[in-house]
């Protein structure tokens, strides 16, 4: 894997090639228990939950962005994921859990299948509507860039650069007056692929999508309250300056439970004890 080890872990394949994929659970393969949707963080890749679909008695399937997923807006990302969860089960209810921008797409998916008058049962694991959005806007403070849109294509790309092969922020400056976003993914994908020796055409493709999925979640607003039951899982080290629900309370009209468990964005998904309260949160969505 490759990243900043926090908030970022890319696995080495840097694009997805399949949209929905079964992971290893401990049902058999037969299984005809209701399955549980896994929802990819920003990398794409659903790897970062191999650990929680292990300790699953169900089925459970894993979303990904992949290179023809539509990543125009939250919106049309959730619409496309439904798509694929559809196939494998045509109706409701429905148990989805979300990790970190993986959640606000997982929220989405709910409020569009909740409109359908599905049945939801949701858990986000350290994300919300706002946390990405949270990150993207300290993001643009810090650097100062809020509304220049050319300065921001920059960061995005050069933070992509930072979590996909180390490159460092300075790789923004050099993106910045390049006119078009086209020219600004193709040089970013040449100063990475050179680093990580991957095909220039993947790693164009995966910054491009890196970037539109940080700035879908950068204007998302979430506009109908969900109505069904959320808990959010997040952990104790914690750098975003949000509310303790991560302002769920604003967006749900159902009841929103909040588990803190012990360690950081990466290390809930590692450790036992934070893995033993997930795994228990999403066997509670199955009964």
């Amino acid at each position: 894997p490759i990243g900043d080890g926090t908030q970022v872990v890319f696995v080495t394949e840097l694009m997805p090639s399949e949209a929905i994929i079964r992971l290893k659970s401990a049902a058999p393969s037969n299984s005809t228990k209701r399955p549980i949707f896994l929802v990819s963080p920003i990398e794409g890749f659903v790897d970062a939950l191999k650990e929680v679909a292990e300790r699953m008695d169900c089925p459970v399937y894993g979303l990904q962005c992949t290179a023809d997923a539509e990543q125009d807006s939250i919106e049309s990302l959730a619409k496309f994921y439904i798509k694929h969860i559809r196939k494998v089960q045509p109706k409701g209810p429905y148990s989805i859990a979300g990790y970190s921008f993986g959640a606000t797409v997982a929220f989405a998916m709910a409020v569009e299948l909740e409109q359908n008058k599905e049945e939801i049962k949701l858990v986000l694991i350290d994300g919300a509507p706002k946390y990405v959005n949270w990150y993207t806007k300290a993001f643009k403070k810090r650097y100062n860039t809020s509304d220049d849109e050319d300065q921001n294509q920059a960061f995005a790309l050069a933070y992509f650069g930072v979590v996909a092969a180390n490159t460092g922020y300075s790789m923004a400056k050099l993106l910045v007056d390049i006119p078009t976003f086209e020219g600004k993914v193709e040089k970013c994908a040449e100063i990475v692929a050179d680093e990580i020796d991957k095909p220039i055409e993947l790693v164009k493709a995966a910054a491009a999508s890196f970037y539109y999925k940080l700035a879908a979640s950068d204007k998302y607003s979430v506009t109908y309250n969900l109505q069904c039951d959320v808990t959010l899982i997040k952990p104790t080290e914690n750098y975003s300056k949000l509310e303790i629900d991560y302002g769920l309370n604003e967006v749900c009209d159902g009841k929103v439970d909040v588990l803190i468990v012990e360690g950081n964005h990466r290390t809930i998904l590692l450790d036992e004890e934070p893995l033993q309260t997930i795994e228990a949160s999403l066997k509670r969505l199955l009964n």
